[in-house]
């Protein structure tokens, strides 16, 4: 997966400090599947693949605090977001 590069992330005011994490741990478990399995970083992926979710500790996702649904990225290199009363919250790429 020549061309991928690490991926920064900022904390945005709204977004409580677990589910930034968890937003983290989702991100990498994408990146090391995308990796192992040859994916094109402009694929699609699924949070409901297993392949995806064995890379994160304890093999599920994460569970949100606050009840929010995580959701994946448009594409692998698109940053994962979770949803709280219809309110989209995601991590922030750093500069």
């Amino acid at each position: 997966m020549a061309g991928y590069r690490f991926k920064h992330h900022q904390e945005t005011p709204d977004e409580p400090p677990l589910c930034k994490s968890n937003l983290m741990l989702i991100d990498a478990a994408v990146m090391k599947w995308a990796m192992a399995s040859g994916q094109a970083k402009t694929n699609s992926y699924s949070l409901d693949d297993n392949e995806i979710v064995e890379h994160i500790k304890g093999g599920s996702l994460p569970v949100c605090p606050d009840g929010a649904t995580y959701k994946p990225g448009a594409t692998i290199w698109d940053l994962p977001s979770r949803t709280v009363g219809g309110h989209a919250h995601k991590l922030l790429p750093g500069e």
